[in-house]
């Protein structure tokens, strides 16, 4: 299907269906902390409790989820009874998604949950891409994530020899947590110029210096912004 909807035949392929945008993940919030002005909004902790509320239409799933500082509410009007089977009162959980406020409450529907565990505490360590696709992909189970991580699986399996490191080391919104580690966008980027050549991943290397400049500037940050280069 990756072949009649996106046309994506080879690995080049894959590694040229380039995001559409990314969502930055890289901090967690504090419960108390969240505000209108919020469009996202990810926060950590324990989930108290999970019930089924209201009938027919009315009918969703609604849990809290509480930090050292407050709670918010999550709300799930599909996919009720798997969430009920995955999602357990009493552990501790990451979570992300589009921030409202009901009642002056902050509240998530439909949000992303995962495991929390301490090496999360800080959240990820670059911005999250969303790659493009369709709906009969979606029907199927390939949304934006799963070529997410479709990319991402063709990026581990190449080596570290295979994906030299930039000539100049680029600016980062964050150190990397082993020697020699690189976003997605710089893999790829190293990935493009070692298959095609370094004219082809030029544009991708302006790309994740504007990231990293627009993040910055949303957190009041100044420094010097150094684009890497093959």
């Amino acid at each position: 299907m990756l072949r009649k909807e996106l046309q994506i035949f080879t690995f080049k392929d894959l590694l040229e269906h380039f995001p559409i945008r990314h969502i930055d993940k890289t901090k967690v919030d504090k419960i108390a902390s969240l505000n209108y002005m919020q469009e996202y909004a990810q926060v950590a902790g324990r989930l108290t409790d999970m019930q089924i509320v209201g009938e027919k239409r009315g009918r969703r799933l609604v849990a809290h989820l509480k930090d050292d500082t407050g709670e918010i509410e999550l709300v799930w009007f599909q996919g009720i009874s798997w969430v009920e089977k995955t999602l357990e009162v009493g552990k501790p959980y990451l979570v992300f998604g589009k921030l409202s406020f009901f009642m002056n409450k902050p509240q998530i529907a439909h949000p992303e949950v995962e495991n929390y565990t301490v090496q999360k505490a800080d959240g990820k360590a670059h911005l999250e891409p969303v790659y493009p696709t369709t709906e009969k992909l979606k029907a199927k189970g390939l949304n934006g994530r799963s070529i997410s991580k479709l990319t991402y699986a063709l990026l581990q399996v190449l080596t570290e020899k295979d994906l030299p490191a930039p000539r100049i080391t680029p600016t980062r919104l964050r150190r990397p947590t082993q020697h020699g580690c690189m976003s997605t966008i710089e893999a790829i980027a190293a990935a493009l110029s070692l298959l095609e050549g370094p004219e082809l991943a030029a544009p991708l290397w302006v790309l994740h210096a504007e990231l990293v400049r627009r993040a910055d500037a949303m957190r009041g940050r100044k420094r010097e912004i150094v684009m890497a280069g093959p």
